[in-house]
Parts: structure tokens; sequence; C-alpha cells
């Protein structure tokens, strides 16, 4: 049988009990009884990615019953190897264990969204799942594979109360969702707020909330963080989050009139900075220098000079800005 049409081989899964081609509990074989036998599967596919066979031993099922082999023989021995032996955890696929409470010591104090979850009865990428659906970091995500790839009992206290394993605000700003702006008085926002664009004509619409409240509705970072944090643990729309007095709004005038900055225009105003602390400096350490060249400058022009001299004066108040400097005639 050709390398492909073992790929393309189709039948219901024959793992509905253990027992079948010599394939017992020793194996540790997960999802036995498969739930997935009622339908026909790419079956080299699915011994791989739902009963994790490595892809020798998926092949030699495949052929095995390709061949009408009796399920009743020994095709694999007590102590084969069929699972895969360095599993990747970005690619692990499987259901979802957070199904209740409890699961790996994991409780309401962790604020872990999304339990029971919804999608427990789809086959997903478990890793990128725990991150993006049940708001878990990178850490706690890998830590939850690899108890699954080790079959460790739910049960296993994995995690304890005061352990931070959800996702930092990086992770909040990414998150995508319905914009819940649709009136005015949830979370205790009021009017006193001026929060524009509500209710907001884009609730329908599935984006990304942080940048959705943050450029749409104004809302500053702290203040939208907040918003979708509360989002993320259910809370009540009717507990206050803000009050009248918190300033939650980007100011227009921040907004509209910030000055625009390029590198050059911070390398001059730090040249024209460190040109005026020069002079500062020099007038103050050397205010007799100064006084003596204004003596000696008055005494030598004393009736012939120009209408026009002005006394050397170094102070601070009367310095010609370095900007100004760069756009006259002297340079």
């Amino acid at each position: 049988m050709s390398y492909q049409k073992v790929q393309n081989f189709k039948c219901r899964c024959p793992l509905v009990q253990t027992g079948v081609y010599g394939l017992n509990e020793s194996h540790q074989i997960p999802n036995i009884p498969c739930d997935r036998s009622s339908n026909d599967v790419f079956l080299n596919q699915h011994l791989q990615w739902y009963h994790n066979f490595d892809s020798v031993s998926a092949r030699k099922l495949v052929r095995a019953i390709s061949n009408n082999v009796n399920q009743n023989e020994h095709l694999f021995s007590i102590y084969e190897r069929v699972l895969k032996q360095n599993i990747s955890v970005e690619n692990y696929k499987c259901k979802c264990p957070l199904t209740q409470d409890g699961v790996f010591g994991l409780s309401d104090e962790h604020d872990i969204t999304n339990i029971p979850c919804g999608r427990a009865e789809k086959e997903v990428l478990c890793f990128q799942h725990l991150q993006f659906h049940h708001n878990l970091s990178s850490r706690a995500a890998k830590k939850i594979v690899l108890a699954l790839v080790s079959y460790t009992p739910t049960i296993t206290r994995l995690f304890h109360n005061n352990d931070h394993i959800t996702q930092s605000k990086c992770a909040v700003r990414k998150l995508k969702g319905k914009c819940p702006l649709l009136s005015r008085h949830i979370y205790g926002l009021s009017d006193h707020h001026h929060i524009p664009n509500i209710p907001c004509d884009r609730a329908d619409q599935h984006i990304f909330l942080f940048h959705h409240l943050t450029y749409f509705h104004k809302l500053n970072a702290k203040a939208a963080t907040q918003l979708i944090r509360a989002l993320i643990i259910n809370k009540d729309p009717r507990e206050p989050l803000f009050h009248s007095n918190d300033i939650i709004v980007v100011s227009d005038q921040v907004v509209n009139h910030q000055p625009y900055k390029t590198k050059r225009s911070k390398k001059i105003n730090e040249q024209e900075k460190n040109y005026s602390e020069t002079i500062l400096d020099f007038s103050t350490h050397y205010q007799s220098l100064i006084n003596a060249i204004h003596t000696s400058i008055n005494k030598t022009t004393n009736d012939n000079s120009d209408n026009n001299m002005m006394p050397l004066d170094c102070s601070k108040s009367n310095q010609q800005s370095y900007q100004d400097l760069i756009g006259s005639d002297m340079f």
C-alpha cells in the first residue's frame, strides 16, 4: 500500500475499546473509546492527531485495516511504543480539558475566562486555545499541555490560588470581541465622561476591542484596559467600574495639539537645551569675567562706539534660542 493511499484511506476509527489489535491500557493511548467512530475519517491523520500515534504505528494500523486483518490479532506487542515521543506543545491537538472548575487546581481566584469551555466538544490546538479563549499565560498553557501529553489526571493540582497564570496587558490588547458601549450608563459611565460615539454603531462587529475603544471612543489606555478586563471576568455592567470624577477620555488638546516630533527635531531640541544650559552655566560661574568685559567695552568705545552696540549679556532670559540662530545669517 503506497504512502499516498495510506494518507487517503478513510474508514471509521477502530479504537472503540481497549484490546483491539493488541492495543491495551499499557500503551496509554488517549481518547479511547473513540467518540468519533460513527463517521468515516482519514484514519492515518486521525490516529496521529487524535490518538497521538507516531507515524510508523499509524501507517501500520491503517495497512492492517485495509487488508482486513482481524481486530483480535496482536498487531502490537505490550512493550511496543506506538505514541509520539517528542511532542510539539504548539501543535498538540485535543479537546479542551477546562470543562469545569477545579481542573488542575484552577479556580475563580485565577480570573480565567470561559469556564466551563463552550468549545470542549471540538478538537483544538490546545496551547493556543488556552491562551486566546481562556486568557492563560503561555507558561500556564504549556504546563497544562505537558500534563495532558503525559496523561496526568485532571484532579492533579498544578496551580495554587496565589499563582499568577493569566496574561499580561499585552494580551488584553490583542483580545477580539463586540463593543459593550451600547449605553452611557453601564460600568458607572455617565454623561460627565463625554465619551463619543455612544451608543456604538459598530457593536455588532467582532473587533480588536482595545484599538476600537481608544480610537473610536477616545478612551485612554488605562480605562480601555479596565473595561476589557471587566468583560473578561464577566463583571456585571450594573456594578460601577468608573466614577463621575474619573478622567477616562483622552483630552482633545492632547490629541489635536500634540507636537509632531521627528528624530531630527528631537536632536535639535536636545542641542538647544544643551546650548541654553551651557550659556546659563557660563554666566553663572564667570560673572566676574563678563563684568570685566562689559567695563572694557564701555571704556574703549566711549564715544566712538556704534549706537547699535549692545553690552554682552549672557543671562538666560536674553539668550537667542538655538532654533533662531539656525535660521539667521550668522550660520
